[in-house]
């Protein structure tokens, strides 16, 4: 039986939706919604947009959790928040001048209507670690909860050409455990 690689299971980068990071937050939330109706057959729904940069490649992406923290008032990117804890500012701290900027600030649609106008490349996440497309499925898991995320971008050499997803890789998995249950090592509980 052949191993399964990534590119068994990964989304091709032309079936996941992507943005220029020059674009509006607004204009993200408008493409994921278009990409939901064009998804490949089989396919759970998207939960992250790539973010390309003028050249086209691929530099960052932009999640549900990112959607949600560009509505915090007072949102700072990531990556400050990153540098501001790496320079020694108290974790609690951070949160609890959020909570105090939250306290004061207007309702949800006014944080909305504020968060439309974000430009995507100041809210997503940097593209950080890829996984080869020929790599084993079981090494790019580790990789996906190492990293803590649920997506990983998949590359040949250096060029992205897809998307590894973890709700992809469960549902792949998934099939596997229930074809077999008692094959090596399982059983009945």
């Amino acid at each position: 039986m052949k191993a399964t690689v990534v590119k068994d299971v990964m989304l091709p980068l032309v079936d996941v939706p992507s943005i220029p990071e020059d674009a509006t937050l607004a204009d993200a939330v408008l493409a994921l919604e278009r990409a939901q109706h064009r998804r490949p057959a089989g396919r759970l729904p998207f939960r992250v947009i790539l973010v390309t940069n003028a050249h086209g490649h691929v530099v960052g992406k932009l999640g549900h959790l990112a959607f949600v923290q560009a509505l915090e008032p007072g949102f700072e990117p990531p990556e400050e928040r990153e540098t501001l804890q790496r320079a020694g500012v108290d974790p609690a701290l951070l949160e609890s001048l959020s909570q105090y900027r939250r306290f004061w600030e207007g309702d949800l649609e006014l944080a909305c209507r504020r968060a439309a106008n974000l430009r995507v490349g100041d809210v997503m996440r940097g593209v950080g670690e890829s996984v080869d497309v020929s790599m084993p499925l079981l090494q790019a898991v580790s990789t996906l909860v190492r990293l803590g995320t649920l997506s990983v971008l998949v590359r040949r050499g250096d060029l992205a050409v897809g998307l590894l997803r973890l709700a992809d890789v469960y549902e792949h998995t998934a099939r596997l455990i229930a074809q077999d249950p008692d094959a090596e090592g399982g059983g009945s509980v």
